[in-house]
């Protein structure tokens, strides 16, 4: 399945407020507390991606490579068939589905960006 760029929902954890570590020292704890707390929103089955944009660090053309997770966040995304377009559904709206996003320290602030 390909995706595109998430569009916003307000499903994120804690009614509508991600969780966002500034520095990128989230721990194994953060993130079970985290994860578990979508879990018990119904979210358990959800695919988990992440955002790729958001792992972004000046050092990575000398070979910085393990970049943290600093967000976790659940997203509403549209599926792309082969050729980059949306799937469209029956009634003519867009196919998708909410998704567990993990995010790294370059994390867009302002919704769906």
């Amino acid at each position: 399945m390909c995706l595109k760029k998430p569009v916003p929902k307000n499903d994120s954890l804690n009614d509508g407020r991600t969780h966002n570590y500034e520095r990128g020292r989230m721990t194994l704890n953060q993130l079970h507390k985290q994860l578990g707390a979508l879990i018990d929103k119904g979210h358990g089955r959800r695919q988990v991606c992440i955002d790729k944009r958001s792992f972004q660090h000046n050092l990575e053309p000398d070979g910085c490579v393990i970049l943290p997770v600093c967000r976790t966040d659940t997203r509403w995304i549209v599926e792309l068939d082969g050729d980059g377009c949306a799937v469209i559904n029956k009634d003519g709206s867009e196919h998708g589905e909410t998704t567990v996003i993990l995010g790294g320290s370059s994390y867009p602030v302002s919704e769906g960006a």
